[in-house]
């Protein structure tokens, strides 16, 4: 359930993992409960949602309009800026490039 690597959320309800192998990298989105919420991979600028988690349908991409609600930066790395919206009943999320590397 917790992939033996640290968790880089900035936010203690949640949990970021991110991850390579292959030459893809790789972030899993949870709560601090366990549950997994979104997956999503990108290789050399391009990002796809992977079908894992109870939120994989609410994730947006960089090519997609943004969901309406309060917004903020859960997590930004080298290849990845996970964005919590929330105003819902279940969180959306934004995975894209980092805004400001």
């Amino acid at each position: 359930s917790f992939p033996p690597s640290v968790n880089l959320a900035a936010d203690p309800v949640w949990r970021v993992y991110e991850c390579e192998r292959d030459g893809i990298r790789y972030v899993q989105i949870k709560d601090a409960a366990g549950t997994v919420h979104a997956a999503a991979g990108q290789i050399a600028g391009t990002f796809w949602v992977m079908p894992i988690g109870s939120d994989a349908d609410r994730v947006s991409l960089p090519e997609d309009a943004l969901p309406a609600g309060r917004a903020r930066v859960l997590y930004r790395g080298r290849d990845f800026e996970i964005i919590l919206v929330e105003g819902e009943a279940r969180p959306r999320w934004v995975v894209r490039a980092p805004a400001s590397r």
